[in-house]
């Protein structure tokens, strides 16, 4: 096994450790350093690991997250509707985890940075999108991941205050939201912006 190897190997275990505490305790030095003690690693190794900070630790583990989910779902099937997809792929990816763990992963986002919880989620989205399929590079590629992170966020939010069975009421917020969305998208189609825009006196003058 060559170091690099080996090197990712740790970083992989140390993520899933961290994961699991995460149920248990607030993200944060302690938790970090918890974690380097079940792994007989030295205090302080984190650092070598993750040199850009305690922010890439929690970031590396949501990456490990969202490929736990798409495995979970396994192959798309060779016929399949993109948004019923999506929707099940959001579920997993929300519901595989307790509630206390999200709560803890994006408080820790809100209160001290923010800038990685949005690279956060539009990680899991372009992940979803991939997934997918998707090989858009144009504004599509923006549009699609920016109004599925705004399903995605609220979806997380609204799932750490679900009490119904299974956590049902998730599933068809999930769905209504998604809905939504596509409404917005088909309504984005029929509008043509270029011609809106060029019948602005000020828009022409730059035209």
């Amino acid at each position: 096994m060559t170091f690099e190897l080996e090197i990712q190997n740790i970083k992989v275990l140390f993520a899933r450790e961290i994961s699991s505490l995460l149920k248990e305790i607030d993200f944060g030095k302690e938790l970090i350093e918890e974690a380097e003690k079940r792994l007989n690693l030295k205090i302080g190794y984190n650092y070598f690991l993750f040199p850009e900070g305690e922010a890439s630790i929690l970031l590396y583990v949501e990456s490990i997250l969202d490929l736990d989910a798409l495995s979970s779902v396994g192959p798309l099937p060779k016929k399949f509707r993109i948004s019923e997809t999506i929707g099940k792929l959001l579920q997993t990816r929300i519901k595989n985890l307790p509630k206390e763990m999200h709560r803890r992963i994006l408080s820790y986002y809100l209160a001290y940075q923010p800038i990685a919880g949005f690279k956060a989620t539009e990680t899991t989205c372009d992940c979803i999108w991939r997934y997918l399929g998707d090989e858009s590079d144009d504004y599509n590629y923006y549009s699609k991941r920016a109004l599925l992170a705004s399903v995605y966020t609220a979806s997380r939010l609204f799932f750490i205050q679900d009490l119904s069975e299974g956590f049902k009421d998730t599933d068809l917020f999930i769905d209504k939201s998604l809905k939504a969305t596509a409404n917005l998208t088909k309504l984005k189609k029929k509008l043509d912006f270029d011609e809106i825009m060029g019948k602005i006196p000020f828009v022409r003058l730059f035209t």
